[in-house]
């Protein structure tokens, strides 16, 4: 099955290329991940729930020039835009493996600082200390994009600057999102530190007004109302979103241990309160070889209308916006390319709610497996 999968895959990005052509040109690479999850409320009368959860992702890369490859992925989960995972205990039934990156990359020989990316693809946004503050890390965005860069002898300059595709519609206006980012990344201390700081603007279009984006029930946080909608009564974002967003990263060895310091501001211009979101984090360590381990600590503080709920951060409270909270995490590669992990969420639910606070307890425990 699985070299089947490998076949259909290669098929796909190099068409009918030779067999010494297919080694040359191609990469395999995936992932297992093996997780327990306990959550608890303090809300709620019933036990903890404990779940048992999969998530197996396969891509290959497929170089079609000098300057120009393709990458397709199949991944495991459902539709939803923010998880791979596949929840264990529904009767042994089979589970769902879907296109999950479909993406082609072109980078012109003579502008050899211009990358132009079009498809399914990994989010195309620097994203500080991997925040989860406005995009999940499993959201793969579907558009085009263009990134530019520019080494200088100390100091990294970048833009980018993206069109994506949020939701096609055939009778009304489709919703899709413009943005810009730019950034400077300065080496210090030999190369062995360094600075990045950055700023962005996403102008999401067609969204007020518009019935919510991938589960029409769930507002993720948001601010929703009900509305006429194509003849029927749906429910409504009721902002617009224009997120502005800032960011600084610094990174500095502690002795001979990496470490990074982290911070991450994001604020919706068209909402007239909670309309703000930030983080900050602290990391030290790196996963490199057997033995090796990492450490993190993020706070996190996401108003209700500060992002889009949908593409936010899954573990955060409920999922979505509205919510604040502590994550702890630590791992330790066991083995080769095996890694053995475990995090700890200590969230509130809720934002300006002048009800009691309601807290989540969640402990995510993870092995997981590379080639």
């Amino acid at each position: 099955m699985k070299r089947g999968i490998i076949v259909f895959l290669a098929a796909s990005v190099v068409g009918a290329a030779s067999a010494a052509e297919w080694t040359d040109n191609v990469k395999v690479k995936g992932d297992l991940r093996y997780r327990h999850e306990v959550l608890d409320r303090n809300s709620d009368t019933s036990p903890a729930r404990n779940r048992q959860r999969l998530r197996a992702r396969l891509a290959i890369e497929g170089r079609v020039s000098e300057t120009a490859k393709v990458v397709v992925g199949l991944a495991s989960g459902s539709d939803d835009p923010v998880s791979t995972n596949q929840t264990l205990g529904e009767s042994f039934t089979t589970k769902n493996l879907g296109l999950d990156l479909a993406s082609l990359m072109y980078r012109p020989a003579r502008l050899s600082f211009l990358t132009l990316t079009a498809g399914k693809m990994e989010k195309p946004f620097i994203i500080p200390g991997h925040s989860e503050l406005q995009w999940d890390g499993d959201l793969n965005p579907e558009g085009a994009a263009a990134a530019l860069e520019h080494n200088f002898e100390k100091l990294t300059l970048a833009a980018v600057v993206s069109g994506l595709w949020i939701q096609e519609r055939s009778k009304t206006k489709d919703s899709w999102l413009g943005s810009g980012q730019v950034s400077a990344r300065l080496s210090l201390n030999e190369d062995k530190s360094g600075l990045l700081v950055g700023a962005g603007y996403f102008d999401y279009q067609n969204i007020k007004g518009f019935p919510l984006f991938y589960d029409e029930e769930d507002a993720f946080g948001n601010s929703a109302v009900e509305a006429q909608f194509g003849g029927e009564t749906v429910n409504v974002y009721a902002h617009d979103y224009n997120i502005v967003e800032a960011f600084v990263e610094l990174t500095h060895p502690l002795g001979a241990v990496p470490a990074a310091l982290f911070g991450h501001y994001v604020n919706n211009i068209e909402a007239d309160s909670l309309n703000a979101g930030w983080s900050l984090g602290a990391s030290a360590g790196k996963i490199k070889n057997p033995g090796s381990w990492t450490v993190r600590y993020v706070y996190r503080e996401l108003e209700a209308d500060a992002v889009v709920g949908a593409f936010t951060d899954s573990d955060l409270g409920e999922g979505g916006a509205n919510a604040s909270g502590h994550e702890v995490s630590a791992a330790c590669q066991v083995a080769g390319n095996t890694t053995f992990s475990a995090t700890y969420f200590y969230n509130t639910i809720g934002i300006g709610a002048s009800d009691k606070a309601e807290y989540l307890n969640r402990l995510q425990v993870d092995l997981q497996l590379k080639f």
